[in-house]
């Protein structure tokens, strides 16, 4: 090589000293801000439009919703694939992309196109929504709520009291209450005095609908000022509805209080929320795809704890589904079959060399290489996962290789005579090419897959990229770290014991390092 890097570190052995301090703080700060989640953040490249069309069946939903969106969105660019499934009162079309498309654009030229197809729908039918298909959507928390209150009181106290803390916490999406009912006012028509008035329900209904209002009434000038006027008319109580008069054909008028009856009453249920057979309240809680898992559920489960103290004593709060849970079981798992290797390593290690300064020389590197790869990790805007933690642990094993090959040829040049220092420069020197290139073979094997197209992509990537980052990493530590060390460690006299792969008779010659760096 054409850099002396050993020479460079062994004749600077205080900046070396600071730079690895430098690397192992910025590594810390770096582990500290690294998003944890269970698996890489998969980009699918699919994209739904659902339309609903109340009332209709699959043959007019097909033929007047369906067809215009699928002749719609087929013109987006990049598109491979449009498919598409009719139900009753609903319509899916489903855009399948090429991988590798940027999804945020990609959605933002389908709801163009959407745009552009609405006024082709019936009106009756809802506008369209683009949804993509996206993991991260998926919900990270569900909390349940029960006790000695009915579910609508409960729903009015999720959705008042804890729904818009928890929106506001940072890296939560959305909050969603599942289950109970809501209040509503009901207007029960008595049929046969409709028909003895010679009214209609459509006619009570519209009459609803222009009384229920609040108008803008123009501007009043008076002076200096100006004033906006507004008319209120909207329901304040369940009076002002029975107070209602509707015009009878026949002439003069009639309330809608002498209709039937104006109540208050519950919601039809159309969904059921149960935690352990019992009934109860849920509260479901999504993820910005960019926040972290963990630091999400453990915002909102510190906000439910206080807020705790402030509801009724009486109330009950369950968790039905943890996503965090898993994944900080796995994720330590992972970490401590790291662990254990390391420990390992160097044990076995220690069995061979038979010389604690040179077991503690590699012992010392494998960490260093470790947090300079979180520092790698960080700045490569990866994730704490499955795969990219699988990735640091499959490299742990390798990050003790170039140390070893650069110390067992030190420890030759000492044993030859040679002073530490010397002794360290040279030795590092003389292997620096083999272990450069065994370090960028094995990253040869990794990298391509950091470019492959697909799920496969997208899955082992962030492990390639890991492993990657780890070899490069005990590569720059085994050039500069491991001479540093040596040259004060290996300074004191050498028994023939303490011998790494050459005996303490080994005849003197020219160092190999094609071989030892293998």
């Amino acid at each position: 090589m054409n850099l002396d890097l050993p020479g460079m570190a062994v004749r600077r052995p205080v900046a070396t000293l600071m730079v690895v301090l430098l690397v192992i703080l910025l590594g810390s700060v770096a582990l500290g801000n690294l998003a944890v989640d269970l698996l890489p953040n998969i980009n699918f490249p699919v994209a739904i439009v659902v339309t609903r069309y109340s009332g209709a069946g699959p043959q007019e939903i097909e033929q007047l919703v369906t067809r215009p969106v699928e002749e719609a969105v087929g013109t987006v660019n990049r598109v491979r694939r449009v498919s598409s499934e009719t139900q009753e009162e609903l319509s899916v079309v489903v855009c399948e992309f090429n991988w590798g498309t940027d999804m945020d654009f990609a959605a933002l030229s389908l709801r163009e196109k959407v745009d552009q197809v609405k006024r082709l729908l019936p009106d009756d039918a809802e506008d369209p929504v683009v949804v993509k298909l996206d993991p991260a959507l998926m919900p990270c928390l569900q909390l349940s709520l029960s006790g000695g209150r009915d579910l609508m009181t409960l729903r009015e106290l999720a959705e008042d009291r804890i729904k818009g803390r928890l929106e506001r916490l940072d890296g939560v999406a959305s909050v969603q209450v599942v289950g109970g009912s809501r209040r509503e006012v009901q207007v029960s028509l008595d049929t046969e005095k409709l028909q003895g008035y010679g009214l209609s329900i459509s006619q009570v209904a519209q009459a609803l609908r222009l009384e229920n209002l609040n108008l803008p009434g123009g501007r009043l000038e008076e002076a200096k000022r100006k004033l906006l006027v507004r008319t209120l008319g909207q329901f304040q109580s369940l009076d002002d509805i029975r107070r209602i008069s509707l015009q009878l054909p026949s002439g003069g008028a009639v309330q809608v209080g002498d209709l039937g009856r104006v109540e208050m009453a519950q919601t039809e249920a159309s969904e059921l929320a149960r935690l352990n057979g019992r009934p109860s309240l849920g509260i479901v809680v999504q993820k910005r795809p960019d926040a972290n898992t963990v630091d999400v559920v453990s915002r909102v489960m510190a906000v439910m704890r206080e807020l705790k103290a402030e509801l009724p004593p009486d109330l009950e709060v369950g968790v039905a589904m943890d996503a965090s849970e898993y994944i900080v079981r796995a994720i330590d798992s992972v970490i401590s079959n790291a662990i254990v290797g390391a420990i390992l390593a160097v044990l076995v290690l220690y069995l061979f060399l038979q010389h604690l300064r040179s077991t503690l020389v590699i012992a010392t590197s494998i960490p260093v290489s470790i947090v300079a790869t979180f520092t790698l990790i960080y700045f490569g805007g990866l994730t704490l996962n499955l795969m990219s933690l699988g990735g640091l642990a499959l490299g742990v094993g390798m990050l003790v290789d170039n140390s070893i090959v650069v110390l067992e040829n030190i420890f030759r040049h000492r044993q030859e005579g040679e002073d530490a220092p010397t002794a360290a420069r040279r030795g590092a020197l003389e292997v620096a090419n083999a272990i450069t290139g065994s370090t960028l073979t094995t990253m040869a094997v990794f990298l391509p897959v950091a470019f492959l197209q697909g799920l496969a992509s997208e899955l082992f990537r962030e492990l390639a990229l890991t492993v990657s980052f780890s070899l490069l990493a005990s590569l720059v530590v085994a050039l500069t770290v491991v001479p540093v060390l040596a040259s004060r460690l290996l300074a004191g006299r050498l028994g023939g014991a303490a011998a790494l792969g050459a005996g303490a008779g080994a005849a003197p010659g020219p160092a190999a390092p094609g071989p030892a760096a293998e």
